[in-house]
């Protein structure tokens, strides 16, 4: 097998400038296990200069070509690429990026593998609530979307799914005769056992700078991410309940960017020095300073395979989160607190209760270990490994009808 045509969106260029340090690193492990790579990229706004293929820096035989997100022009655009780079076999990093194949499939006769990291239905859902203020739960409108979504999998060849719950997810909506083509692609959190001596002095140095009254004994309660798809709202009025409790608690919120709307949310709600805002942190740090908290606090309605929660088991700090379909498994194995409401005192509640309880605290990080330790002793390499081989089978299947 020569070329493979991965079809992605707004993917960006060098590639290991890309905003995901997952995708970037698992495309240039392809481009030394195959001939060709070809990324195709949807793209929301585009001109006749962005359309000139572009070549890796780091891979020579890694091409970028960038083509319109519109549905229609898309399929057109992708069936035109694949046709002329004589692709062997598509990757579509997403349902939605499937969904944009189908025509080429169709027309090029070659197989599609379809890489899930996330419910897109349940986002597409929320998206749409959101947009008209309606209270961004999935509920029945994600079932109209799971349609779009059932049909790309019918279609597709191999089904790479992240996460148990994404395997049931697409179990659900294909025949149990097409089964055998979904796959299990565990995530690896190798990398928690390998934070950075910098980020861990730093961490050590940021909480020693925290003195809350006279007591230096506190209770950490941290949150990543944040806007309404987030629930940092939910986080914020659940430290109120919390805090009265507990005046020695710290609410430490984590994000990329930090929408003013959520500082002055913490200071109409009478939060002072207790409620930390940090934005922009590398990686590394964030999981130092995850290390240290007593709770981890993840109100969250738009998960995939939930990374964050995954870390804090990993490092041994208890999760309390949201109801969402990626925690169905975690749920079920009741290795952390998963609360189906989006009342904050709910949450406040459960942040209590295991901070009183310290045997029930003990014996959820036990379990939450010994859940998550096949991620954590799974390395990046054998993931890469496994989904090249997944590409290789799904070509070769395809050679033999």
């Amino acid at each position: 097998m020569t070329n493979i045509a991965i079809i992605a969106h707004n993917v960006s260029t060098p590639l290991y400038k890309h905003r995901s340090k997952e995708f970037s690193e698992r495309i240039y492990f392809m481009a030394k296990r195959f001939n060709e790579i070809h990324i195709i990229s949807r793209e929301g706004n585009i001109n006749n200069k962005d359309k000139i293929s572009i070549k890796d820096e780091l891979a020579s035989n890694l091409i970028v070509h960038k083509v319109s997100n519109d549905f229609i022009f898309s399929n057109l655009d992708i069936l035109r690429v694949v046709r002329s780079i004589k692709a062997d076999v598509m990757f579509a990093d997403g349902i939605d990026d499937g969904a944009n194949s189908l025509l080429c499939k169709n027309r090029c006769k070659i197989p599609l593998i379809t890489f899930i990291q996330g419910y897109e239905a349940d986002l597409k859902a929320i998206a749409v609530k959101q947009k008209f203020r309606i209270k961004p739960t999935p509920g029945l409108l994600s079932n109209v979307f799971a349609l779009h979504d059932s049909i790309v999998l019918r279609a597709s060849d191999k089904i790479l799914c992240v996460s148990p719950g994404l395997v049931s997810y697409a179990r659900s909506l294909i025949p149990r005769k097409d089964w055998d083509k979904i796959k299990f692609i565990p995530h690896s959190l190798q990398y928690v056992r390998h934070i950075s001596g910098k980020a861990i002095a730093w961490a050590n140095d940021f909480i020693g700078s925290l003195k809350i009254g006279n007591d230096q004994k506190f209770l950490l309660l941290m949150t990543v991410g944040t806007g309404p798809l987030k629930g940092t709202d939910i986080a914020l009025k659940s430290y109120k309940y919390i805090s009265k409790r507990n005046p020695n608690a710290v609410m430490i919120v984590v994000g990329k960017t930090i929408d003013s709307r959520y500082i002055n949310m913490a200071r109409e709600l009478g939060f002072k020095n207790n409620v930390l805002f940090l934005q922009n942190l590398p990686r590394d740090y964030v999981l130092a300073l995850l290390s240290h908290s007593s709770i981890f606090l993840c109100p969250s309605f738009s998960e995939g395979f939930s990374w964050a929660v995954a870390e804090a088991m990993a490092l041994g700090v208890p999760v309390i989160a949201y109801a969402n379909k990626s925690l169905i498994n975690v749920a079920n194995r009741g290795v952390a607190v998963v609360v189906k409401t989006t009342d904050p005192k709910d949450y406040a509640k459960e942040c209590i209760s295991l901070i009183m309880d310290q045997e029930r605290r003990q014996n959820l990080i036990e379990k939450a270990k010994r859940y998550i330790a096949p991620y954590v002793n799974f390395s990046e390499e054998d993931r890469f490994k496994l989904i090249a081989t997944y590409i290789e089978k799904a070509y070769e299947e395809w050679r033999m009808r």
